[in-house]
């Protein structure tokens, strides 16, 4: 999963949260260092993302991109299901998604100092392009998977991706329709399932 629904799924504790996307920038990170709750967070994190990444429904939707970009589909899909969070964000919550995303900066702002250097930059950037919500729009979408392939050190299929998620938008959505619901009432409010801890 990506940025947002890392955020979403964690619930409101802010050290949490700062760990639940810091599962994403664990380079160098000294974790028997950290607060118990960016610890658990960063747990969650890893659980999420091994549940999503082993779940029917994804390992359908990988199987639709082309064979030059199946490698990177997890990643494009991380992405793709952010936009569609925000698409369908009235089935998942009662506050606006603009709502939430201004009070989810602030916290990770207010965490700053907890966060590694790079998490660190990487936040400063989310929060000054409102970066989450530009999830909204396909674009956003490109946009950020543009970046992610500005991080690999040799050139990446990303670029252009989002043609192929127009292509198989009916599909991805319908999968993530599947999916989600049952992402968030495994994980939801930064929960574990015993079996995953």
């Amino acid at each position: 999963m990506n940025f947002l629904s890392h955020l979403f799924l964690a619930g409101t504790d802010p050290l949490f949260r700062t760990g639940s996307l810091m599962g994403d920038f664990l380079r160098g990170v000294d974790r028997q260092q950290l607060p118990p709750a960016i610890e658990s967070g960063i747990v969650h994190h890893l659980a999420v993302d091994s549940f999503t990444d082993s779940h029917p429904a994804v390992k359908e939707l990988r199987a639709l991109f082309s064979p030059p970009r199946r490698r990177y589909a997890g990643i494009i899909l991380d992405v793709t299901f952010d936009h569609l969070l925000l698409k369908h964000w009235e089935q998942f919550s009662h506050e606006s998604p603009a709502d939430y995303i201004r009070r989810t900066n602030r916290t990770l702002l207010d965490n700053r100092s907890a966060m590694p250097p790079r998490m660190r930059q990487i936040v400063s950037l989310l929060v000054q392009h409102d970066v989450l919500l530009s999830y909204r729009s396909l674009h956003g979408v490109q946009t950020a998977l543009d970046r992610i392939s500005d991080r690999f050190s040799r050139t990446t299929p990303l670029a252009g991706s989002t043609r192929e998620v127009r292509d198989n938008i009916v599909q991805i959505d319908r999968g993530f329709l599947a999916f989600f619901p049952e992402l968030l009432h495994r994980f939801g409010n930064g929960s574990l399932p015993d079996q995953q801890i």
